[in-house]
C-alpha cells in the first residue's frame, strides 16, 4: 500500500504543479499590475491550458498628480513557460487584439517644478534586459489624449515589442474641418490600414534596439519630414549619446500650418503665426556625454557636447515685396559644463526679387565674412521665460552685401539705377536682450544712372544705430574728380528710418545731407564729363556752390527739398562775360511726384558788347505727374546804356516753347549808345524810350514793330568827321552837307522802328528832326535812314552808328 503510495504521490505533485500555475500565472500578472500602481478594475481571466492565459476583458486605472490613465483590452492571450514563470517571473509573449486608453493629462503651470529623486539615465537595453515578458505584440489601439481639458487627440495603431527591440510605425490621418481632430499611431500591416485614407498628416516609423541604436523617421502628408539617429553608450555612470538629424523645414512649416494642428496648439494656448511657405533642410550632427542628475535641467547644465549644425533654406515671399529668401548656414555648438559656446562659421543669404512701390532689385546678396562665435550659460537659458531673451553678448561681426543693380521707380520720368561694389559691415558689440546695434557701413563704389544724365561715381562710408525699432545713419560720401580743386566733392548728412511693426507695412524714412561748399574755378572741365552738351565757351573763373537736401520716403513714394546757390561767380561765354553773379535755388518733389523749382537770379555787371548792370530776375518751375512743364518768370529788370531794360513777366512750356512778350526800355542814355560805336569826332545827348515785342516759337525769334524813341526834351548830335570822312567829300558833295549838318544837331524827336523777321534779317528804320543853328540858317532838317541787317550778326559788332553813318551817307550822295 505504502509502494503504491509512494508511486502515485509524484503524480499528484506534477498534477497539482500543472493545475496550480494558471493560478499562479494569474497571480503574477496582477502583482505585477499592482507594482506599476495600476489598479485593476475588471479582470476575467481564463485558464485553456497548462502554459496559457485567455482575458476576455480587462480594465485597469493608472491615477496620480497629473495624469489619469483608464485602459481597456479584449482577448489577451498571454503564454508562458511555466519553469521561467516560477523562477523568473518572465512571460513568454503577451498578444493583445485591441487596446483602449483614455489619458488625461494636467500640464503643471510650473515649467521649473524640480524632480526630488535623482534621475538615471536609462538607454534601450537597459530597459529591453528589465522587460517581464519576452515578446508584446499589439495589434490595434485606440488611445484618447486629453490635454488640460482642452485639447483632445486620438490614436490608433500597433505595436511590437521585444527584448531585441522595439518596432512602431506612428501616423495621424486627416480629417475633415469639421471633425473631431484625429491622431492615430499604427504599427498596422498594409492590410490594417485604412485602404480609402489619404496620405497620413502625419506618420513616424521608430525602432530601437539592445545594440542602443535608435531610428526615428517621419513623414508628412507621405513626403519625408525628419530622419534622426541615435546611439548611445554606457560608461561609468555617464551615457554618450551620438546623434545625426535631418529635417526638412519645408514639410515642418507646411505641419504647423495645417488646420489640425493650429486648433490643437490654440486649444492649448499657443500662437503658430503665419509662416511663408518653405523649401531646404536642417542637418545636425553631434555628441554628448551625460551624467545622472535630480532635474533635467541640471542633466542637460552638466552635459559636455559639441554639434555641427547646417541649413539651406529657401522662404518663398516672406513679405509681400519680396518674392524669397535664400539662406544657408554652417554653425557649431560645444558645451563644457555649464558654459556654451555657439559659432557661426558660413552663413549666406539672398534676396531674390525685391519690389517696392519706389524700388527694386533682382538679388541683394548679405554673407559673413568672418566666423562668430557667443557664448552663454546653459543654466540661464534654461531658466528664462518665453518672452525673454538672453543677456549674450555679440561680438563684432563683419558682414559684405552684394546685389545687382537697385533700380529708383518714378511715375514722372524714366527710372534711376543704382550699381554698387561689395558693400562692408562691421557690427560693433551689443547686448542680445537689449537690441541696440551700431555698425559701419562702406560703400566703396557707387554708379548712379540717370536717363540721359552720365552722372560720377561715389563711394559712401556711414555709422548706423538701431534701437527701439529706428535705424539711424550718419554719413558721407565723396565724389571722387581729379579735375575739382580739391579732388573731390565731400557729402555728410544723416538718416533716420522707423521700421514698421507689422508686414504690411513701409518702413518710413528721412534724410538730411549738405555738401561742402565747392569753389567752381574751372568746374565747366568737370561738367564737360556728365553733360556732353555743355557749350566748349563756357568757363567759369570763380564763384561758390552750395547745397543742402532733405528726404522724405514712404509708402507712397520719395518727396525731397534742395537748396541750392551760387554766390560771387565770375564766368564767360564767347565774348560775353558776367561778373558777381549770385543764384539761389529751392526744388520740391512731392510724394505724388510733382516736381517745382523756384529761383532767383542776380548778376553785377555783364558784358554784352554792351554793360548789362544789376540784373535782377526769378523764375518757378511745375511739372505735375502727366502733365506738362511750366515755367513762369518773373519781371527782370536790368541797368542798359544808362537806363532801364524790363521784361515783362510770362510763362511757357519749356519742352515746346512758344513766347510772346515784350521788352521794356527806359531812360537810355543817347552818349553812351554812340560810345559803343567807338567813333571818334561823334558825340550826344539825350534819353531814349522804348519797347520791343518779340515771339519765340520753334527755336526762332521775331519782332514786331519794336520801337525806341527820344523823348519830348529831344538832344543834339555833334559829329566831327575825320580826315579820311572829308576826303571822300571831294567826289561826293552831298556828303559834306550831311557832315555839315550832323556837326551841331539839335534834333527835336528821334525814332528807332525794328522789324526782326525769323530768319534773323531785320529792317531798321531811323527817322530824325531837327536843325544844325550853324548851319543854314538853323533849316530844319529831316530825314530818315533804312537798314536791312541781319540782326544777329549786327549785335554782335554792334555798330549801330556806323550804320547809321553810312545811311546818311546814302541819303545825300
Amino acid at each position: 500500500m505504502m509502494r503504491k503510495l509512494l508511486l502515485i504521490l509524484p503524480l499528484f505533485l506534477v498534477a497539482g504543479v500543472y493545475l496550480s500555475i494558471p493560478l499562479l500565472a494569474e497571480k503574477l500578472t496582477r502583482q505585477l499590475l499592482q507594482e506599476q500602481g495600476i489598479s485593476t478594475h475588471q479582470l476575467e481571466i481564463e485558464h485553456p491550458g497548462w502554459n496559457s492565459l485567455i482575458i476576455p476583458q480587462a480594465s485597469f486605472q493608472l491615477d496620480n498628480q497629473n495624469q489619469e490613465v483608464s485602459l481597456q483590452a479584449r482577448d489577451i492571450e498571454v503564454n508562458f513557460t511555466p519553469l521561467d514563470l516560477l523562477f523568473n517571473q518572465r512571460i513568454a509573449q503577451i498578444t493583445i487584439p485591441q487596446l483602449d486608453a483614455d489619458i488625461s493629462l494636467a500640464l503643471p503651470a510650473n515649467e521649473e517644478a524640480s524632480e526630488p529623486t535623482q534621475l538615471p539615465l536609462i538607454s534601450p537595453a537597459q530597459l529591453l534586459t528589465e522587460l517581464p515578458f519576452n515578446s508584446l505584440s499589439i495589434s490595434r489601439y485606440n488611445i484618447n489624449l486629453n490635454i488640460n481639458q482642452r485639447s483632445d487627440l486620438s490614436f490608433n495603431g500597433t505595436a511590437n515589442l521585444t527584448s531585441e527591440g522595439l518596432i512602431c510605425h506612428i501616423q495621424t490621418e486627416t480629417v475633415k474641418a469639421n471633425e473631431t481632430l484625429s491622431t492615430s499611431v499604427t504599427t498596422a500591416t498594409p492590410a490594417t490600414t485604412n485602404q480609402n485614407s489619404a496620405s497620413p498628416l502625419l506618420s513616424i516609423d521608430l525602432q530601437a534596439n539592445s545594440d542602443n541604436r535608435i531610428k526615428l523617421i517621419s513623414q508628412h502628408s507621405g513626403q519625408p519630414l525628419s530622419e534622426i539617429e541615435f546611439g548611445l553608450s554606457e560608461v561609468t555612470e555617464q551615457l554618450h549619446v551620438e546623434s545625426n538629424h535631418r529635417v526638412d523645414i519645408g514639410q515642418f512649416i507646411s505641419l504647423l500650418q495645417t488646420e489640425e494642428l493650429r486648433q490643437l496648439l490654440n486649444n492649448l494656448s499657443v500662437d503658430i503665426p503665419e509662416l511663408p511657405e518653405t523649401d531646404g533642410q536642417l542637418l545636425l550632427k553631434g555628441k554628448s556625454t551625460l551624467a545622472a542628475a535630480q532635474t533635467v535641467t541640471q542633466i542637460i547644465a552638466a552635459a559636455d557636447s559639441h554639434y555641427q549644425i547646417s541649413a539651406a533654406l529657401s522662404l518663398n515671399q516672406p513679405v509681400t515685396e519680396l518674392n524669397s529668401i535664400d539662406i544657408t548656414f554652417n554653425s557649431e555648438l560645444q558645451q563644457r559644463q555649464d558654459n556654451l559656446t555657439v559659432s557661426l562659421t558660413q552663413f549666406d543669404s539672398t534676396l531674390r526679387k525685391i519690389s517696392t512701390p519706389s524700388a527694386s532689385s533682382n538679388k541683394i546678396e548679405l554673407s559673413l565674412s568672418h566666423p562668430l562665435s557667443v557664448t552663454a550659460t546653459v543654466t540661464e537659458l534654461l531658466t528664462l521665460s518665453a518672452p525673454q531673451l538672453p543677456a549674450i553678448t555679440v561680438p563684432p561681426a563683419q558682414l559684405q552685401i552684394r546685389g545687382d543693380s537697385i533700380v529708383l521707380q518714378q511715375s514722372d520720368s524714366a527710372p534711376i539705377t543704382i550699381s554698387y561694389q561689395p558693400a562692408k559691415i562691421s557690427t560693433m558689440p551689443f547686448q542680445l536682450n537689449k537690441p541696440e546695434i551700431n555698425a559701419d557701413v562702406k560703400l566703396p563704389k557707387v554708379e548712379v544712372e540717370v536717363p540721359e544724365q552720365p552722372t560720377p561715381p561715389f563711394s559712401i562710408s556711414s555709422t548706423i544705430s538701431y534701437t527701439n525699432n529706428q535705424l539711424n545713419t550718419r554719413f558721407n560720401s565723396i565724389i571722387t574728380d581729379a579735375q575739382l580743386d580739391s579732388g573731390h566733392l565731400l557729402i555728410s548728412g544723416s538718416s533716420k528710418t522707423a521700421l514698421p511693426k507689422e508686414n504690411n507695412q513701409f518702413p518710413h524714412t528721412t534724410a538730411f545731407w549738405k555738401i561742402r561748399p565747392l569753389a567752381l574755378q574751372g568746374i565747366e572741365k568737370v561738367l564737360q564729363n556728365y553733360l556732353p552738351d555743355l557749350p566748349a565757351e563756357l568757363v567759369v573763373k570763380a564763384g561758390t556752390l552750395k547745397h543742402r537736401g532733405w528726404l522724405d520716403l514712404n509708402h507712397n513714394g520719395i518727396a525731397l527739398r534742395l537748396l541750392q546757390s551760387a554766390t560771387s561767380v565770375d564766368a564767360s561765354f564767347d565774348q560775353t562775360h558776367a561778373y558777381n553773379a549770385d543764384w539761389s535755388s529751392e526744388t520740391t518733389r512731392s510724394h505724388r511726384g510733382t516736381l517745382r523749382d523756384k529761383g532767383r537770379l542776380v548778376v553785377e555787371f555783364i558784358d554784352l558788347g554792351t554793360p548789362v548792370e544789376s540784373l535782377k530776375g526769378s523764375y518757378r518751375y511745375n511739372q505735375r505727374p502727366g502733365r506738362k512743364a511750366r515755367i513762369e518768370l518773373a519781371s527782370a529788370n536790368a541797368r542798359l546804356l544808362g537806363g532801364e531794360i524790363t521784361t515783362l513777366p510770362l510763362a511757357f512750356n519749356p519742352s515746346e516753347p512758344e513766347i510772346d512778350t515784350a521788352l521794356a526800355l527806359t531812360n537810355l542814355d543817347l552818349a553812351q549808345v554812340i560810345a559803343l560805336e567807338q567813333q571818334p569826332g561823334l558825340t550826344g545827348q539825350g534819353t531814349l524810350n522804348g519797347q520791343m515785342p518779340f515771339r519765340y516759337q520753334q527755336g526762332k525769334i521775331s519782332i514786331s514793330d519794336g520801337q525806341i524813341n527820344s523823348n519830348t526834351e529831344g538832344g543834339w548830335i555833334r559829329f566831327d568827321p575825320p580826315a579820311e570822312f572829308m576826303a571822300l567829300t571831294q567826289t561826293n558833295p552831298s556828303l559834306k552837307i550831311a557832315f555839315d549838318a550832323l556837326r551841331n544837331f539839335n534834333f527835336s524827336s528821334l525814332g528807332i522802328r525794328l522789324n526782326l523777321a525769323e530768319d534773323g534779317d531785320a529792317i531798321l528804320n531811323t527817322r530824325i528832326k531837327g536843325f544844325n543853328p550853324d548851319w543854314n540858317n538853323s533849316q530844319p532838317i529831316d530825314f530818315s535812314v533804312n537798314i536791312e541787317e541781319n540782326i544777329p550778326k549786327l549785335i554782335e559788332t554792334l555798330q549801330f552808328t556806323d550804320k547809321l553813318t553810312r545811311g546818311i551817307e546814302k541819303r545825300y550822295r
